[in-house]
This record gives C-alpha cells, sequence and structure tokens, in this order.
C-alpha cells in the first residue's frame, strides 16, 4: 500500500462537517452555508496527525479517530510509524483527555468502535519479527475535565497482541461481549472483552483469503464477512452456558473481484462494491440462513472504487453511491442496480462520499473539500484545505 493520503471520510452533527486533510489536520465546516468554521482545527500544533485511513466517529459531542505518520507530522514508512488516537471536543477542538492524543507505536489502517465508554482498535506492529502483527487495544475513552487527580488512570486498559497484521475495523456484539475482527492471515477472530475476564479468550474461524473489509453485523447474532478472494459468508455467534464462544458458519456465496471494503445493510438488503468494479445487492435471510444475489452490477470507469459505497434516499428513491479514484461518482437505483448518474471530479476522489441535507460531500485527491447538488450534481461549495482558501 502506497501511504499517499486520506481513506476517512468526513462525519457530520446537526450542525457542522469535520472534515480531515491530506495535511493531516481536521477541520469544521457549516453545514448550513458550507462555510468553514475560522479558527477551529485539530490540532493546533504545527506537527500533523499524517495521514487518516479508519473513519473517525462522532459520540455525543466528542469526535474519536486516530491517524498515523512519523511522530512529526509527516507520512511514514516500514518501521517508522506512530499512531495518534485522538478525542476532541467538537465545540472546543480541544482534546478531552489531559495528554492531549494518545501515541502509539506502529499503524492504524481500520477505524476504531465506541462501547460503553471504552474504545477498540488494532494497531500493526512496526516489527513483527517477535511474530506479533499487531495489537488489539481497549483505550478509556472518558474525559478528564470533571475528573479529581486521584481519579485518573492509565488511558490503555489492556492490549491483546495477535500474530496477523489488521486492515479491518473490529466490530462489538454487545450482548454477549465479544470483539469480532477480520484478519490479513484469513482469520475471523473472536475475542472476549468481559470486563471480569482476566484472561480473554480467543476462538477464530479461517475463510482461507485475507479478510481486508470490516465483518457485517446483519442482525439476532449473525455477521457476514468478505475475503480478497470473492468469497461471503455468515455466522451466528453466541455464548454456551459455560461462557465458551459457540460459531455456526452458514452458506457461501462466491462474488466477482477482491471484496476489500465495507458493506452497508438496510434491513434484509447487504450493497457492497468489489475492487474489480462490480456492485451487489445481496438478500440475507436469517431464518433459513441463506444470502442470495439479488441482482449485480459491473461498473467499467477509470480507476478503481475507493472505499465503499453509500446507502442514501433522494426523491423517495433508495440510491448508491460508488466513488471511483481517479475521476467521477457513480450513483446507481438501489433497488434496480441501474445507473442513475455521476457527478465527476477532475481532480479524483479521494473517500467515501458523505450524503446529507441533499448534498454530496466528497474530498478529491487535491485536497478540495466539495459539496454537490443531489438535484442537478452542481457544484457548490469547493474549499482547498491545503491552501486554506477557496477554491480557485
Amino acid at each position: 500500500m502506497e501511504h499517499k493520503g486520506n481513506w476517512s471520510p468526513p462525519v457530520a452533527d446537526e450542525g457542522y462537517i469535520f472534515v480531515p486533510s491530506n495535511e493531516g489536520f481536521i477541520n469544521k465546516f457549516f453545514k448550513d452555508d458550507g462555510a468553514r468554521v475560522s479558527g477551529w482545527q485539530y490540532p493546533q500544533s504545527e506537527n500533523s496527525l499524517g495521514s487518516f485511513y479508519g473513519h473517525m466517529v462522532l459520540n455525543d459531542g466528542v469526535l474519536f479517530g486516530s491517524g498515523y505518520g512519523n511522530g512529526e507530522g509527516k507520512r511514514c514508512q516500514n518501521r517508522k510509524c506512530i499512531s495518534n488516537i485522538f478525542a476532541i471536543d467538537v465545540e472546543s477542538s480541544q482534546s478531552i483527555w489531559m495528554e492531549g492524543m494518545l501515541k502509539v507505536d506502529g499503524s492504524i489502517i481500520g477505524g476504531l468502535v465506541s462501547h460503553e465508554n471504552i474504545i477498540y482498535f488494532t494497531v500493526n506492529t512496526n516489527d513483527s519479527s517477535s511474530g506479533v502483527g499487531s495489537h488489539i487495544y481497549a483505550v478509556d475513552a472518558t474525559s478528564d475535565y470533571d475528573k479529581k487527580l486521584g481519579d485518573l488512570t492509565n488511558r490503555i486498559l489492556w492490549k491483546q497482541p495477535i500474530e496477523s497484521k489488521v486492515f479491518s475495523t473490529p466490530i462489538i456484539d454487545g450482548e454477549n461481549n465479544i470483539l469480532i475482527l477480520g484478519l490479513l492471515d484469513g482469520q475471523i477472530m473472536l475475542l472476549d472483552i468481559s470486563t471480569d475476564s482476566k484472561k480473554r479468550s480467543i476462538t477464530s474461524i479461517d475463510t482461507g483469503f485475507p479478510v481486508v473489509s470490516s465483518v457485517i453485523d446483519v442482525g439476532e447474532g449473525n455477521y457476514c464477512y468478505g475475503n480478497i478472494n470473492g468469497q461471503m459468508g455468515c455466522i451466528t455467534v453466541s455464548r454456551n452456558s459455560q461462557g465458551i464462544f459457540d460459531i455456526e458458519q452458514w452458506n457461501e456465496l462466491q462474488l466477482d473481484g477482491w471484496i476489500w471494503s465495507s458493506a452497508e445493510r438496510d434491513d434484509r438488503n447487504l450493497y457492497l462494491v468489489t475492487l474489480s468494479g462490480w456492485v451487489y445487492r445481496l438478500d440475507i435471510d436469517i431464518p433459513s440462513k441463506s444470502i442470495d444475489i439479488n441482482w449485480k452490477k459491473e461498473l467499467k470507469f477509470d480507476g478503481k472504487p475507493l472505499g465503499g459505497l453509500t446507502l442514501y434516499s433522494w426523491r423517495n428513491r433508495n440510491l448508491l453511491a460508488v466513488p471511483f479514484d481517479n475521476d467521477k461518482v457513480i450513483t446507481l437505483d438501489a433497488m434496480t442496480g441501474s445507473i442513475d448518474g455521476e457527478f465527476p471530479l477532475k481532480e479524483g476522489v479521494q473517500s467515501k462520499p458523505l450524503i446529507i441535507d441533499n448534498l454530496m460531500y466528497v474530498l478529491d485527491e487535491k485536497n478540495n473539500f466539495q459539496s454537490f447538488s443531489l438535484g442537478d450534481r452542481s457544484l457548490i461549495k469547493c474549499f482547498n484545505l491545503k491552501d486554506m482558501k477557496v477554491c480557485d
């Protein structure tokens, strides 16, 4: 992988949009007029966070996420990566942690997940010669603002070594206290995250090929996954009376191309795009434990699909937005798979688009943050995050 910039898309709350830039900073924009909030930037020092890959998470006024670089705001290679995990008060742009951001050696490709005031993420080690490819971290996500000195504890609650590297984002089965994660060695791993566990048990199944995309929760204790051989499968996860994990594998479907990015779920429908440009609508029937292809569509455009797809509603229709890295975002009818239109971006597409309030927001490869009308697909606003000014 070439460490060339963001895969992390913008995220939004009720009034604002938070945008990661190629320069390694996060900026805040008004939703009502698209203007940048002057003076709001994280971090406020000259040293940036590096490259953003995993999606950011907004939770109760706090923006969680990660970036990685060489520790001095520049991109890293090989054994020189430092990951920066942040928790930002979205009003003040200040960290909610006394130590500021949390720094750990290694690189985070996937995003993080928040569950019961703990954030979980996986950091790939810089040197795996010891047999450890990555560590799963559990980190105290609570604010330090109202704590007494004696209440401050170690930020890192625990970390679990595993042999494989990881590109995906973990998900949490809260009912069973299980973290579920796809690994580059082809395993789907289940890790016990019970707070009273002195030794965290691990169970895994082998899919045969690297798992890059995140596992998908399809409801009722069922999870689906894909690997880079194009195989799509599902499992039912539970604990038996002794507290041991039970995994039941069911169904397997062969798709065309690498399953590289995360899927979108809508009721029993699952939508995904493979790296070779095939878009699928899959029907998940949990009672009969089956997956079927409802429709598939091959998209032949310049470049590769980037960052997955976005499911959205427009004028009583469900649509899919599929970004291609070289020059455009393609939209399809989610019910039929027919092409609805395209949004051209002459500088290429950097990340998965954000679609809210009848607008599409997207970053291009020249660090321009752009918004388009869903109605006529016209460009509404453009702001260059490198020069910090409205686009020429």
